[in-house]
């Protein structure tokens, strides 16, 4: 399947993400990155919206955490390794962490200018 202009930007946003928490030890895989520390996992993946046109993409960030303490030792690796949100233990919209707790979802248009939603997204992250 051939990328769309609109996907080739929202994939421009996941890449600027990773490459500023690649400092801080998280690894991307697609859309989501991923710290694994002391048998712990961070996780940050970007979720499309289910609303999404060829001419606009609405995507919004998931965050959370997997304690490996309650994971089977056996399963422990490869839980972490391939660890998606809804796995996490703890997780929650990055909109629950702004002040008045909105459901935080940024819009990408075929023509608009990446760099103020790269620069939002990044500090919210960061």
């Amino acid at each position: 399947m051939a990328e769309t202009q609109i996907q080739s930007l929202f994939e421009r946003i996941i890449a600027a993400i990773a490459a500023d928490v690649k400092p801080l030890g998280f690894v991307r895989h697609r859309n989501v990155m991923r710290l694994h520390e002391h048998d712990n996992c961070g996780i940050i993946e970007f979720q499309r919206s289910t609303k999404n046109s060829q001419n606009r993409l609405l995507f919004t960030i998931n965050v959370g955490v997997i304690y490996g303490k309650l994971i089977d030792a056996m399963s422990l690796k490869q839980t972490l390794r391939k660890a998606r949100v809804v796995a996490a233990h703890l997780r929650q919209r990055i909109g629950m962490f702004l002040p008045d707790r909105p459901d935080k979802w940024w819009e990408i248009a075929e023509f608009g200018d990446l760099r103020p939603i790269i620069s939002e997204v990044s500090e919210l992250v960061l």
